[in-house]
Order: structure tokens, then sequence, then C-alpha cells
């Protein structure tokens, strides 16, 4: 599947899960009681 997809698509693919593990860790760290970050 992703042998056919150009590396342009690729990268946007990357940037979108990145981005979505990003903000799931930043929403698991404001749960926790003093676990914002400096």
């Amino acid at each position: 599947m992703l042998d056919i997809l150009t590396g342009s698509e690729v990268a946007h693919l990357d940037v979108i899960v990145f981005k979505a593990s990003y903000d799931s860790a930043m929403r698991d760290v404001s749960d926790r009681p003093g676990g914002e970050l400096a």
C-alpha cells in the first residue's frame, strides 16, 4: 500500500500520524494533576 504513494504523500501521512500522537500525549499530560509541561 505505502509503496504506491509518492514521497510527499508519505510525508503528509507521517505528519498526520505525528500530530495525532502528539495531541494524544498532550491530552494524557493535561489529564494528570500537576502534569503541565514547563
